[in-house]
């Protein structure tokens, strides 16, 4: 069993539950410590982040039990699993214990991955595959370092709650110039009577909703939940939550989505900028119940059987056993397997 010392940002006051799932999944199959860093409710993370690494003053101050462990333990791996800047640790060039970063929002990550780079961080771990060297191509060179690893859902969280179907289409979060799609969507459809539009909450805001079992019951509300890949086609989270809600997904479709097991009319319908063909979709299921449930059952036990935590967290010892050049502790778990029906 692998002795992992886990870096996270406290996330206790933050939407989202992903990286709470791995941990948790992580502490049955391995010797997992957990340290944490917190910035205060006022700082602004990305300004904070950019701060950093152009070399501005700011109010930084590491967790004083990651020195001290480093000293005190002997770890086999120490991962990373947040922003980098959440551990902006000067001596990880010095440290000889294997190190993995994850990559996140790779679209502002470039002085990230230089960070990581620089101090010799053994393994990269990116949860979005092909967009990557579409917006960081000059990282191709290091890409015997970077592993693929999608994001991973609590299946125990996201699951179907047998709500009643009290929405029709809804579509949750941010409508900017980044999600253009999204805000097509927005547009055009947000006066029909079964579209359910909610803006994503804001963190940290106490007033917030839906966050929580608010959300995932949200999900399960709805007959159809819309995501997009945003500018980039990244497979959001979202893809996750909705189909493991047991709410049908239509997403624009990609060679990501479909590498990850997704298939158009099988487990999702597609949608594309021509609106008044989505709307005839949209209609279609909506009056055929039976089609629409083949869709949302193929869908959620995809999700539930190959994009949960714990199938994540094995996939990630797997990934620990290559880099020791070692037999696999599970060979049947990993990427290739996404989209295979016996496993």
């Amino acid at each position: 069993m692998y002795k992992i010392l886990l870096c996270r940002m406290d996330r206790s006051q933050i939407y989202g539950h992903q990286r709470d799932a791995l941990q948790e999944s992580l502490k049955k199959i391995a010797n997992v410590t957990i340290v944490t860093n917190k910035l205060p409710n006022n700082i602004n993370r990305g300004k904070y982040t950019k701060d950093l690494f152009d070399n501005k003053k700011v109010d930084y101050k590491i967790p004083p039990k990651l020195p001290q462990l480093l000293e005190k333990e002997d770890f086999d791996f120490i991962f990373v699993d947040c922003e980098i800047s959440m551990f902006y640790f000067e001596p990880w060039k010095e440290i000889n214990i294997p190190k993995i970063a994850t990559l996140h929002d790779i679209h502002a990550s470039q002085k990230t991955f230089e960070f990581i780079i620089k101090n010799d961080f053994d393994l990269i771990i990116n949860r979005y595959k092909n967009s990557l060297y579409d917006v960081l191509p000059e990282v191709k060179r290091y890409r015997d370092l970077i592993r693929w690893q999608p994001g991973c859902i609590d299946i125990n969280f996201f699951k179907d709650y047998n709500e009643k179907k009290r929405y029709d289409v809804t579509m949750a979060g941010k409508v900017t110039n980044f999600y253009l799609l999204r805000k097509q969507i927005k547009d055009y459809f947000e006066k029909k009577s079964y579209f359910n539009y909610i803006l994503r909450p804001k963190d940290n805001d106490p007033n917030a909703w839906p966050v929580n079992e608010d959300y995932a019951k949200l999900l399960n509300q709805s007959k159809i939940c819309i995501s997009t890949g945003g500018k980039y086609n990244y497979p959001f989270m979202k893809n996750y939550e909705i189909t493991a809600s047991n709410s049908m997904l239509m997403v624009n479709e990609f060679k990501e989505l479909n590498e990850l097991g997704f298939f158009d009319e099988n487990n999702f319908v597609s949608i594309t900028g021509n609106m008044q063909l989505n709307e005839e979709k949209m209609l279609e299921y909506l009056n055929n119940d039976l089609l629409r449930d083949y869709i949302s059952t193929n869908g959620y036990y995809h999700t539930r059987r190959k994009h949960n935590s714990n199938y994540r967290a094995k996939e990630f010892i797997n990934i620990l056993c290559d880099y020791k050049n070692i037999n696999r502790t599970y060979p049947n778990i990993g990427v290739n397997q996404y989209v295979r029906k016996d496993t």
